[in-house]
């Protein structure tokens, strides 16, 4: 894959100095969000000293991997958010009253903290993504031997190399975790519901250090 992507023009702009360049562009704010710089206090030199171990290939290869898992499911991510919003008029109306009111204070503006102060817009892009999670189910390897409990009251001993299937599709809309799954209700991912479920409850894009990097994408392309 990264092979391919490397004789592609589009993709021969994705190098140390266009990272570089991205740095300069960015606000402090969102250059820290999307994890590509130190903490405050960062500069150029640092950024290049942190991206100096990778090769072209490295770089081609989670670009290619960023633009293919990123966009596909920023897309499906947006068109059903979309269609939430368009059955539930109530609710639209909320996220066009919260975007208005956020967008007069940044003085028309559409900037990355401006996003950040939608907080009615994340609730309900969280709540479009647990009714449709962009993908229905997802595979792990087995690291450490563990003991899985079971519908029965057992356990089942799950060995080091054994693929395990998370149904994704099913948590989101398990009513132990989602009382009335199947209702649109953005209040579900108010801080204090969010702080009350378990935290692996909900999994759009996985969790953990090697969770989706394509959910920065969709969060900033709402």
């Amino acid at each position: 894959m990264a092979s391919f992507f490397v004789g592609v023009p589009r993709f021969q702009y994705v190098g140390p100095d266009f990272l570089v360049y991205r740095a300069n562009y960015f606000s402090q704010n969102e250059l820290q969000y999307r994890c590509l710089i130190l903490p405050q206090g960062f500069s150029t030199q640092s950024l290049s000293f942190l991206i100096s171990g990778f090769t072209d290939v490295d770089i081609y290869a989670q670009a290619s991997t960023f633009f293919a898992d990123g966009y596909e499911t920023s897309s499906g991510a947006m068109a059903f958010g979309l269609y939430c919003l368009a059955v539930n008029p109530d609710v639209q109306a909320k996220v066009r009253d919260e975007v208005d009111s956020v967008l007069k204070k940044h003085d028309g503006q559409l900037t990355f903290d401006a996003i950040q102060e939608m907080t009615y817009l994340d609730m309900a892009l969280s709540e479009a993504l647990r009714m449709y999670p962009p993908a229905m189910a997802m595979i792990k390897l087995c690291t450490k031997p563990f003991k899985l409990p079971t519908p029965s009251g057992g356990t089942y001993e799950v060995e080091v190399g054994t693929p395990v299937v998370l149904p994704l599709y099913a948590i989101h809309c398990d009513p132990q975790h989602f009382p009335d799954p199947k209702r649109y209700d953005p209040e579900r991912f108010s801080e204090g519901n969010k702080q009350s479920r378990h935290r692996y409850s909900y999994l759009p894009f996985g969790e953990g250090p090697r969770m989706c990097l394509g959910a920065i994408t969709v969060i900033i392309s709402r």
